[in-house]
């Protein structure tokens, strides 16, 4: 058998049955839950805490992994049989068909959810991992940097390697076993199912039908920005607002609380909003919000001494999830936030540079610009704009229904609830403009950008709103299902392709017939082993595809950037440039310059399809990029402005054994980086490739 297939089939069963039974015990030891939101949130938090002791010991191995995850596994076997006696054939959900058929809106909204479910599984299995302008910077970069030195270290280049990286843990977690970034696409799935499930939560916390969550889950799953940013490399846009949902799941309140129930929360809550400002620095506020929103919501059932506990609960979770990564920044730089000045810690992000990359600074420059403030309001609420808009209807209605109407035949759990889930995303949408990089790039002199995949989870919060809004509707029964069919049947018509569609319809399809065949059935039981049964056919099944699904990943590579634009300006698409770079021997060194337009781009591409390749970033004059703790020259400012000689530009790459560079044209002039002229002019570089958009050199070194 191939290893390769074993470990990622073991690894990942190992992973699954522990998650089963810490969710098995966290559901016995306090207030029945859901059981498939433990499993899921646990087997995340399984692989990043295994990833990371395995990464800090420099042990990060399939094999290494198999190990650790076989004695976990065998001593929770143990422990079950011994002491705790848990059994797998308790039932966890059940129903009578019949009793489902009656209502024909539910069977409607299940069939739409099931459709919207197929096209997403369709989209995230059989098609290939896709990739993004930041994934080959720095999310896929450094995380391979880490499964080819077999340890979690500080990658030197480029900046965002002070950032947290929780996030990219899940996705190393699906590269590892075969050494290829084919299966990193589940990582988004993982967080896509925990968002999906958190909704169902809170909105039943809110009093919604299941009718009305299936129908907003499947409004939210069918925004195309919601399934481009699942699809990336590690889906940190999606993955941290999954978590912040978690976080909530814990936080709302619930009936017939016990002790043991509080201590739970607040532990699982801490990790969970701890995990999210793990993933991106923006969310590390949500743990304040979160913190707050507990003790407010559960201050009258706690004594001073259970306050004390829960308050360390929660920060032992946070700490748990979070601290590593700012902890090695102030270990390394003396400041959390590096490379961010803020308060009376120094950085060479300073603060007109912070400043100039925020929103509001670009808002306060032309406040009464018609032309700038129709792209920001169209490019943060084009989810599209429909669903958009019916994200703010939700937040206005509710809050127009607190404000001016006192009574509301609401329960106080499921008020509590919305104003939580109310508060919590407006607080998060006013955050978001004083937030750095939400008004533009990194480049000192970038223009405007906006881009509404930093709001995700305003959105869904808005949609989730929208959804208790329109349950609360005092209309004709059939109206707030006609509202959810209209909204549907446009989203999809302007949305998608028509083969998109014939998906969404076989799925709708095939459930009602389902549906149908099940009205034979007396009773449905679905028990804790099915959960296990039912994941590990998924496991079996996705290592079937994975020629294909690694096929479909080359092709998306092969073709990147074609067609693509940012602004006005038509981005040179380097791809045809990385096909050649196969082509070259393996263990050559691939220099590219770091600080021209589109150099970044060239980074992962450069360590190529089998990781053959050993990539260096390199400074104007030939160098090799130095670390910005040690260089404090914040997008090569500095560096730009350093004369070189060619002379000292070969003298450089030859110090640095670079064999071959990677050029691409710019994005605002479409020149080539200055470098180039100096390669034309010297016979020691041989231009081997040469597409009009990038190009490869060949350095002969003559020692």
């Amino acid at each position: 058998m191939n290893t390769d297939y074993f470990f990622f089939a073991f690894n990942n069963m190992s992973a699954i049955y522990l998650a089963i039974n810490i969710a098995y015990y966290m559901s016995m030891r306090s207030t029945k839950r859901n059981f498939l939101f433990l499993v899921i949130l646990m087997y995340l938090i399984v692989i990043y805490i295994v990833i990371l002791i395995c990464g800090l010991l420099g042990k990060l191995t399939p094999l290494s992994i198999c190990i650790i995850l076989f004695i976990l596994s065998g001593l929770t076997l143990f422990l079950n049989k011994k002491f705790y006696k848990i059994s797998f054939n308790d039932k966890i959900y059940q129903t009578t068909p019949k009793s489902l058929h009656n209502n024909y809106y539910f069977v409607i909204s299940f069939c739409v959810f099931i459709g919207v479910i197929i096209l997403w599984l369709y989209n995230t299995i059989l098609e290939g991992s896709r990739f993004s302008w930041d994934d080959f910077t720095y999310h896929a970069s450094i995380p391979t940097h880490w499964l080819l030195k077999e340890k979690i270290f500080f990658v030197p280049y480029p900046y965002q390697t002070y950032y947290p990286f929780n996030a990219e843990i899940i996705s190393l977690w699906f590269m590892l076993p075969f050494r290829s970034d084919t299966f990193v696409s589940i990582s988004g799935l993982c967080f896509c199912l925990l968002a999906i499930i958190s909704m169902f939560q809170l909105m039943k916390a809110c009093g919604c039908s299941m009718i009305t969550s299936y129908f907003t889950v499947a409004l939210f799953l069918l925004s195309p920005s919601i399934q481009k940013t699942a699809q990336t490399f590690s889906a940190n846009d999606l993955a941290a607002p999954a978590m912040l949902l978690a976080a909530m799941v814990f936080l709302l309140p619930k009936p017939f609380l016990r002790k043991a129930d509080n201590f739970l929360d607040a532990f699982c809550c801490g990790i969970c909003a701890g995990f999210a400002a793990g993933i991106k620095i923006s969310f590390i506020p949500a743990i304040i919000i979160v913190g707050c929103a507990f003790f407010m919501v559960r201050y009258f059932l706690f004594s001073s001494k259970d306050t004390i506990s829960c308050i360390t609960l929660f920060l032992i979770g946070i700490i748990g999830t979070t601290c590593f990564w700012y902890v090695r920044n102030i270990i390394l730089t003396g400041n959390p936030l590096f490379p961010a000045q803020w308060l009376f810690f120094d950085g060479p992000l300073n603060s007109s540079l912070l400043n100039r990359s925020k929103l509001i600074w670009w808002f306060l420059k032309k406040p009464l610009s018609l032309k700038q403030n129709l792209y920001i309001v169209k490019s943060l609420f084009d989810w599209p704009v429909i669903l958009g808009m019916i994200a703010i209807f939700g937040y206005a209605g509710w809050i127009y229904i607190f404000c001016f109407r006192k009574k509301t035949a609401l329960l106080s759990y499921q008020k509590s609830s919305l104003l939580i889930i109310l508060c919590s995303g407006l607080i998060m949408l006013f955050l978001f403009p004083f937030m750095p990089f939400s008004g533009t790039h990194e480049e000192p002199h970038g223009w405007l950008i906006v881009e509404n995949r930093y709001i995700v989870f305003s959105f869904i919060g808005g949609l989730i709103l929208w959804g208790a809004f329109v349950e609360r509707l005092n209309l004709v029964h059939f109206l707030p299902g006609l509202i959810w069919y209209v909204l549907f049947v446009f989203v999809i018509i302007t949305t998608y392709s028509s083969f998109e569609l014939i998906i969404i319809c076989i799925g709708c399809i095939g459930c009602f017939i389902l549906l149908q065949l099940l009205k034979f059935v007396k009773s449905i039981e679905i028990r804790k082993y099915h959960i296990s049964l039912i994941a590990y056919l998924f496991i079996f099944t996705i290592l079937l595809i994975y020629p294909l699904k690694k096929r479909s990943t080359e092709m998306h590579l092969q073709s990147w950037g074609e067609g693509l634009t940012i602004g006005d300006f038509q981005v040179p698409s380097p791809c045809k440039a990385w096909i050649e770079l196969e082509k070259l021997p393996h263990g050559s060194r691939i220099g590219f310059f770091a600080f021209s337009t589109t150099g970044n781009l060239h980074y992962y591409p450069s360590f190529g399809r089998k990781f053959q390749h050993i990539p260096v970033p390199l400074r104007n004059n030939g160098s090799r990029e130095q670390p910005l703790h040690i260089s404090w020259d914040w997008w090569g400012q500095k560096d730009r402005e350093t004369n070189v000689t060619k002379d000292e530009l070969t003298f450089n790459l030859m110090k640095e054994s670079i064999d071959y560079i990677i050029l691409s044209k710019g994005i605002l002039k479409g020149k080539w980086p200055h470098q180039a002229q100096y390669f034309e002019k010297t016979e020691r570089f041989r231009k081997i490739f040469d597409n009009g958009q990038a190009q490869i050199w060949k350095l002969n070194n003559p020692y």
